[in-house]
Formats: C-alpha cells, structure tokens, sequence
C-alpha cells in the first residue's frame, strides 16, 4: 500500500506538538504506473512501427479524415520520386488525374463514412509521380480508429505493380498469338493479329515476322515494317531473332538487356539502338 503523509508542528506552553494527516493514495500511484506503463508501451509501439516503415519496400501510409497525408515511409521516393516531406500535408486528389481519383477517393471516403463497420479494403489504380507520369499501384488500406472507437483516418500500404500488369499482358498476348496459330490459315491475318495484340505491349511501328531458312542460316521476312529501312531477309548468326529461336522462348529486352547479351557475344550488331525488343518463337 501507499501512503501520502503531511503536517506541521508548534509549541504550544513550551511543549512541541506536531498536526498531520495521512493519506492512502494506493489507486493513485496504481494508476499514475499503469498511465506510465501505457505511455511506454505506445512509445515502443510507435518505435516498431517507424522501424518497421522506414525499412518496407512497400509505401506505408496514414491520412486525416480528410483525405491529407499526415505521414509515409521513405520508401515513397524510390517509387513516385516525392521526398516523404514534400508528401506529408498533401491531399489525396493532388497524386491522381481526376477520372483516376474518382474511383481511389470514391473508395477512401466511403470508408471514411462508414468507419464503424468498413473492414479493409484494396484496389488497383494509377498514381501520379513527381514527372506527372501514371505509375499502376496495389493500394492496401484500413480505417484508424483511437482506443475509444473515434476515427482518426485512413492507414495502409501503396505498392508498385507496373512489372505484375507487363507480364500479365505479356503473357495475355502469347496465348491469344498462339490460339490464332492454331486456328487460321491466312498469313495475313495471322500478321495483324499479332501487331493488334502486341500493340497493347509496346510500340509496333517497327514489327517484323521473320522465317528461318536453315540450309542459308538467314531470316526471311514476309512482312516488316520499320520507321527506317525495310529489307526481305538478313543473316540469322548472332542476332536477337536467331537467340529467340535457339531458346524457344520468348524475349522481352531492355536496352540493358540488349547490352548485355552484346557484352557477353550472344548477338553482335542488334541493328539500330531500341528501347526494348520483343520477340515470340
């Protein structure tokens, strides 16, 4: 148990005297420990999470009630390009074109409205970065409420999925471009199916359908189209086209990747520098 004691003393005929009183203050040095152990405890909540955010891949998050930033990892600037400061006290709708925003704030604020029974939600969506560029995300989210149930606003996590939705696309077109093998005959229509499917990809202005000639080691090209030259076949030794051939599989190459296979004497001379190449065996 604890006690609180205090009083005074006088000297009354030449006598000391001392007046006090006491004090049982037990449920109140119970509760100031129990505050101060909460404090430690929300203290260390808050340190994990910080550590926790500040070394996520994932863009973790936290909003007001009225759609502002109040906090978001440094993973933000290796995605969207943004500083978390210059982030932080931003509104929802400055990060989205407006159809975009539509839907993302449609969701947020309907679970804004309905905090007392929304559970999690997820969408995808396209954001603007810091260029103003749409980058296609994964947004996680969840209501925040305080110990008494009172909204506090929205928290969750924002992923990159630009490489998820290339490959699905990718993978999209081999089918679709290998059903049509299957079911048609005409050449030429077999051509604009493959351009219409690969459209959806990257940029077909420059597109070509070549067949290898074994006994020449060269490519004939019943169709190509190409913004600067145009030609009916060329050698097949060391070019991307014969690499796509000799691995049966298809290849989609960066520049990067493009350099790469030239470094180590895959290919040699892939022909005029592109930004990416694809080829389907």
């Amino acid at each position: 148990a604890w006690f609180q004691s205090q009083g005074r003393s006088i000297i009354e005929n030449n006598k000391p005297h001392f007046f006090g009183s006491t004090l049982d203050i037990t449920e109140q040095k119970q509760s100031i420990e129990k505050l101060k152990q909460s404090e430690e405890a929300l203290q260390k909540s808050e340190e994990k999470f910080r550590l926790l955010a500040e070394n996520s891949v994932d863009i973790i998050w936290k909003m007001d009630p009225y759609l502002q930033f109040t906090y978001v990892s440094p993973s933000l600037e290796k995605l969207m390009g943004y500083k978390p400061e210059e982030w932080i006290g931003t509104n929802l709708n400055k990060h989205f074109t407006k159809n975009e925003f539509i839907k993302a704030g449609g969701i947020a604020l309907k679970a804004i409205k309905e905090y007392k029974t929304i559970g999690n939600f997820a969408f995808e969506t396209k954001m603007l970065d810091k260029n103003k560029r749409e980058i296609d995300v994964e947004i996680r989210g969840s209501v925040l409420r305080d110990s008494k149930g009172k909204l506090l606003g929205l928290q969750g996590t924002t992923i990159g999925i630009e490489e998820k939705i290339k490959s699905e696309k990718l993978q999209s077109a081999i089918y679709n471009i290998s059903n049509e093998g299957n079911i048609t005959r005409d050449l030429t229509m077999f051509v604009k199916k493959i351009k219409s499917e690969l459209n959806a990809i990257i940029d077909t202005s420059n597109f070509y359908v070549a067949l290898y000639e074994s006994e020449t080691d060269t490519f004939n090209l019943p169709h190509m189209s190409d913004e600067k030259k145009t030609r009916k076949s060329f050698p097949a030794a060391y070019t991307l086209s014969k690499y796509v051939l000799d691995t049966c599989k298809p290849l989609l190459a960066t520049k990067d990747q493009i350099f790469k296979l030239e470094q180590k004497g895959i290919i040699k001379n892939s022909g005029p520098d592109c930004e990416i190449w694809l080829g389907i065996p």
